[in-house]
């Protein structure tokens, strides 16, 4: 008996469909683990959701000695606010806690922000809207001192 050789593949068509998987494994991952909104990341999914990004609802909280108080955002927080609102890891949301103490310290000293993403999502059996907390940080400050 001779030995038979096995036929050759060629990879290069496959080459496409191999990194389309990939992409799609890290958004899928990304959505499940690192609160990726399903419309970013390669898109796949997109269409199966009303989480687009664009509908979560941030939040910040301002806490002074005196007052505790919610504030509105503003483009003199900086543009972080969608990204934030796309991917919010601790890192993003610690940035913009950061960059909202620097402006509100000058009014009155910061003791801590708390920034907070939602996603809205719907009871399947109602329908009735609710938020869902998708990544929170609360970034305590030294009100002597102002954030840089």
């Amino acid at each position: 008996m001779t030995p038979r050789s096995l036929p050759k593949v060629e990879l290069g068509p496959l080459i496409p469909a191999i990194v389309l998987c990939l992409v799609a494994g890290f958004q899928f991952a990304l959505t499940r683990t690192a609160g990726l909104a399903p419309w970013k990341g390669g898109g796949f999914g997109m269409f199966s959701t009303t989480d687009s990004g664009t509908n979560r609802k941030f939040g910040i909280r301002v806490s002074t000695g005196e007052e505790d108080r919610l504030v509105p955002l503003t483009s003199e927080f900086g543009s972080g606010f969608y990204e934030g609102a796309m991917l919010p890891s601790k890192e993003r949301l610690t940035r913009i806690a950061r960059q909202v103490a620097a402006v509100e310290s000058r009014r009155s000293p910061v003791s801590h922000v708390h920034v907070a993403v939602w996603r809205v999502s719907y009871d399947p059996r109602t329908m009735a809207p609710r938020h869902d907390l998708v990544q929170d940080v609360i970034v305590d400050f030294d009100p002597s001192t102002a954030p840089e």
